[in-house]
């Protein structure tokens, strides 16, 4: 199917219905705002990111019950990404080796490449949870309490 994908209807709420839909979301399904439970393959830093982000998303309805596999690779992304970056500062980007006519040739490390994949493949699923500037810029959320819960979500 070509096009834009559609906009889920809680976000065009979130968002203020701007295109002025009627029947907003009518026969949409509707999943519990609830924390889904955890994967037990993800590693450690994932475990920590589920348990910071999670309760955060889920109280502003952007996490369901049934959304655990696209946050728990959105977090085990990040969590990659993290040990790639540590990789590569004690490695460095580059290495030397030897080519068939017995030159040293300096070559970008594979590390790089899945560094960059990661962060790519966190900016889309970021963008589906509302966790970018410009997704958040869109999102009203109304009945929070006056904090900003997103500037709390991404303070460390």
């Amino acid at each position: 199917m070509k096009g834009r994908k559609p906009i889920p209807s809680n976000l065009h709420v979130l968002n203020g219905n701007p295109s002025k839909i009627k029947d907003l979301g009518k026969n949409e399904p509707k999943p519990a705002p609830i924390v889904p439970g955890m994967p037990d393959w993800l590693d450690d830093i994932a475990v920590r990111e589920w348990e910071r982000l999670a309760p955060k998303l889920t109280r502003l309805g952007l996490l369901t019950e049934i959304d655990y596999i696209p946050f728990a690779i959105l977090v085990q992304e990040y969590s990659d990404m993290i040990q790639l970056r540590y990789y590569i500062k004690e490695h460095g980007r580059t290495y030397e080796h030897e080519n068939v006519k017995g030159n040293a040739n300096e070559t970008t490390r594979p590390e790089v490449y899945m560094l960059q994949k990661c962060i790519l493949n966190i900016k889309a699923y970021c963008v589906e949870f509302g966790l970018t500037a410009s997704s958040r810029g869109r999102i009203q959320v109304p009945g929070v309490d006056d904090e900003d819960v997103f500037d709390d979500m991404f303070a460390k």
